[in-house]
């Protein structure tokens, strides 16, 4: 085994999380009570909370990703006495720092991270203004089912939970810093992972459970060129699945 934890580790981590916070950082600015009504008809709390939501798992995977490449890089170019003080704070069992490695879920982790990412910011372009992170539509809103829209319905979710299944490869696969340094042994950790797992699983469940809802909405909105829409595309999330 290497004496030296994986180097190339890190700009493929950085990499992946840079994508995961672009695709949790909403394009549009909030949308207004008024627009939040043409929906639901309310201006519920539960509709509000996503404005701010994402950023539990942005500051989570932002902490992860750099923790784990500050202990790589200080194994990499040492600098005594701060890499050693820094080490001694992230990592306590020192002797695990080689067994941080380029594993195979981890590669297959940051491109899943990576294609999910890619795929929800072409939703950002696709629907432009009118992708919002609340149920709502604009008083010009219209029925969008152009490029990712011509495959599934709701393209943005299910690209989050292949991004976010990606970053789980990435941060609970055998070669982490988070599982081979005994991270989850202490306070931080535990904090850390937690954090972050409230906020992607929090994602997840809306992900899952808003289809049907925007569905019911734009049936009532569109009429017939959503029924036309839904006809030609009749899968939510994953093609020829559902």
């Amino acid at each position: 085994m290497s004496t030296s934890p994986s180097l190339a580790r890190v700009p493929l981590l950085l990499l992946a999380t840079a994508g995961l916070h672009r695709c949790l950082t909403n394009p549009n600015p909030p949308v207004s009570d008024d627009e939040l009504k043409t929906f639901t008809g309310s201006t519920s709390y539960a509709n509000k909370i996503i404005t701010w939501w994402p950023n539990i798992l942005k500051y989570g995977l932002w902490t992860g990703a750099l923790c784990e490449s500050a202990v790589i890089l200080c194994s990499h170019f040492p600098y005594p006495p701060y890499t050693s003080r820094l080490l001694a704070l992230l990592v306590p069992y020192p002797s695990s720092v080689p067994r941080i490695r380029l594993t195979t879920p981890f590669v297959v982790g940051a491109l899943l991270a990576g294609a999910g990412s890619f795929v929800r910011y072409q939703c950002y372009l696709t629907l432009g203004r009118h992708f919002t992170y609340q149920l709502a539509f604009r008083p010009d809103h219209t029925l969008v089912t152009a490029g990712p829209y011509a495959w599934v319905r709701h393209p943005s979710y299910a690209a989050f939970v292949l991004a976010f299944a990606g970053m789980c490869a990435c941060w609970f696969g055998r070669g982490s810093w988070l599982v081979e340094c005994g991270v989850l042994d202490t306070a931080l950790g535990r904090a850390v992972t937690g954090v972050a797992l409230v906020g992607g699983l929090g994602l997840d469940y809306v992900c899952l459970s808003r289809p049907a809802k925007e569905d019911e909405g734009m049936r009532r909105k569109f009429g017939q060129e959503w029924e036309d829409w839904a006809e030609r595309v009749p899968y939510r999330l994953i093609p020829y699945v559902y």
